[in-house]
Formats: C-alpha cells, sequence, structure tokens
C-alpha cells in the first residue's frame, strides 16, 4: 500500500499545489482516478499531518496547509506510508537450509539501506518540484496557476 497511497497522495496535492482554491474530495478522486471515499483515506493523514487543510460541509474540500515549496517528498511518505516500500520476503525460513537461514537478515539489510536512500532522495524534492516537472512536460495542464504555489 505504501507505492500506491504515496502515489496517489502525490497527485492529489500536485493538483492542489495548482489549484487557486479548495478542491473537493470527488473532484480530486477524479483525477487520482479512484473512488472518493478511497481519496478521503489517502487525505486523512496528510491533514494529520498539517500538510492539507479539510473543510467539511456542501462548501468543504481540501487546500494545502503550506506552500508546495516548503513540502518535501518525504513529509508526504512519511504520512501516508504504513510499511516501508521494500518488505523482505514474509515466507518462514526452512531450519535446514543455511541459504534459506541466512537470507532473511541479508535482504533486510539491503532493503534497510535501500529504505534510507529512497527517504533521503525524497527529502531533497519538494512538491513543488514534482508540480513544476509535471507542468514543464505539458505546459497546457496549469493555464493560470496561482503564485508562489
Amino acid at each position: 500500500m505504501a507505492q500506491v497511497g504515496f502515489a496517489f497522495a502525490v497527485h492529489a496535492l500536485v493538483l492542489l499545489a495548482r489549484s487557486p482554491a479548495s478542491a473537493t474530495s470527488a473532484f480530486l478522486a477524479g483525477s487520482v482516478n479512484i473512488h472518493a471515499t478511497g481519496l478521503r483515506k489517502v487525505m486523512a493523514p496528510l491533514a494529520r499531518a498539517g500538510l492539507v487543510h479539510a473543510c467539511q460541509g456542501r462548501d468543504g474540500g481540501y487546500r494545502l496547509a503550506r506552500p508546495a515549496a516548503e513540502i518535501s517528498l518525504a513529509e508526504i511518505y512519511h504520512a501516508v506510508a504504513s510499511e516501508p516500500l521494500l518488505r523482505p520476503n514474509p515466507a518462514a525460513a526452512n531450519p535446514r537450509c543455511p541459504i534459506s537461514v541466512a537470507m532473511g537478515p541479508a535482504l533486510a539489510a539491503i532493503a534497510a539501506d535501500a529504505e534510507v536512500r529512497f527517504q533521503e532522495a525524497l527529502a531533497q524534492r519538494s512538491l513543488a518540484d514534482v508540480a513544476d516537472q509535471i507542468e514543464a512536460a505539458n505546459p497546457a495542464l496549469f493555464p493560470s496557476q496561482p503564485p508562489n504555489a
């Protein structure tokens, strides 16, 4: 779920970064291509982490709590990822096979190192970086972006 939740969260937040007003869960869900209930499950931890403001009611919606340039991808990842991106094989080791017994710890060390490096890479990038990259590739997507998004 870490990969999917993170991808959905970044997608929705990029849309909020380039939206002049708040956006409803139905609007965001349509863009992300998930049900509005699923989108709200992605947005709830982002609100708890202080990355978005959620307003309830008929005129409610979501908006960024801070400028996109001040939100790192690592913050988004930490808000929505309930488990590391890479996980070792959960199958039980064969106690009669020395390779099987040693495989779990060996792969766990590699996965832990990869997770640290992944999070370091995310910390160096902001939500605005992603939005800018998408906009550069597709300039017609955001014809009237708000200033200082």
